[in-house]
Parts: structure tokens; sequence; C-alpha cells
């Protein structure tokens, strides 16, 4: 099971527009960069629909979304049987692989977390931020 975590009541946004909050990664149990990592939520979402949108045209890509604080990612590339291996790492923080995971699992996790972050950020009448219309674009919103 993989899910992409938001927290709501955490998002905040900077002078320059940029909204930050915790997000982070629940993939086989383990929580990856760190429980309520803290970063640029909205620009990484769209990183992360990006390359759903890319997985769905075969073949499956090796791509790396960067965390925008610190030196961590998620690197996608094709599994060894069915699906695609999903390894996440970085400097300071214990990486881990998980391997065939289903894509439509990855792109369905993506969706929701993206669909959740569009209400909080409709919530707080963000939805006119430059990082949220291309959220927004990417969606099919």
């Amino acid at each position: 099971m993989i899910r992409i975590r938001c927290v709501e009541d955490s998002l905040s946004m900077s002078v320059s527009g940029s909204i930050w909050g915790s997000v982070w990664v629940e993939i086989s149990d383990r929580v990856f960069p760190e429980w309520c990592w803290n970063d640029m939520v909205v620009a990484l979402m769209c990183e992360f629909r990006q390359l759903a949108e890319d997985l769905r045209s075969p073949p499956v890509p090796r791509r790396r979304v960067r965390f925008f604080d610190g030196p961590v990612w998620v690197d996608i590339a094709p599994g060894s049987h069915r699906g695609i291996r999903v390894t996440l790492g970085g400097a300071g923080v214990t990486g881990f692989s998980v391997d065939n995971v289903a894509e439509e699992e990855f792109i369905s996790a993506v969706r929701l977390a993206s669909e959740e972050l569009l209400r909080a950020l409709e919530n707080r009448g963000w939805m006119d931020e430059v990082d949220v219309r291309r959220l927004r674009a990417l969606h099919g919103r």
C-alpha cells in the first residue's frame, strides 16, 4: 500500500507565494523521508502528478522526484516483473526500495493526495497561486 500524506493544518504561504506544509510518503508500512516532513507541498505534488501522467504511457519511465527541502528523492523505474520499482533515498535518511508496486496503485495514491490538497487549498482561498494553478491543470480541474 502506498500513500502520499499532506497535513491540511500545516499549510502556510511564504512571502514569495510558495506553499509549505507537512508531506511524506507511506509505503510498505514505512515513512519517507520522515513523518511530517516540511516541504513546498504544492510544487512537490505537481512533480508527483506529472510522474503519474507519465506512467500512463508505456514504457515505464525512469524518473526522479526530488523533494525541495533537503537532498531526498523518490525514484521510479520498471519493476523486475510487473509494476514499478519505487526507491526512496537521499543524504542523511535511511532509504529503501519496494519492487512491483502496481502502476495504478501509485497513480491512485497521487490522485487522492492531490485531490485532498486541492480541497485544503480551496478552503484557504489559495486557488489562484502559481503552483496551485499548475496543480489544478495537471489534475484536470
